[in-house]
């Protein structure tokens, strides 16, 4: 829970399996610069989407990011 937010179930995978990945790039067996990322801000999200199609593949990532200092409302 963070700022009175609480997501619950899973997407793909269980919250326990991001802790491997996370010692292989603490332990420098996993170094960030392999991946491509490319970012889009949320208006873009149908470009996002797109890329993300033409794109895809190993250590290949594309990210949607609201604008720094965005305020997102749940309702």
């Amino acid at each position: 829970m963070r700022g009175c937010i609480s997501i619950h179930g899973v997407w793909m995978h269980p919250p326990e399996a991001t802790l491997g990945p996370v010692g292989m790039i603490r332990a420098g067996l996993l170094p960030l610069d392999l991946f491509k990322v490319t970012t889009f801000d949320l208006d873009h999200v149908n470009e996002a989407v797109a890329h993300a199609a033409a794109n895809g593949g190993p250590f290949k990532m594309t990210i949607l990011q609201p604008a720094q200092g965005a305020r997102v409302a749940l309702r």
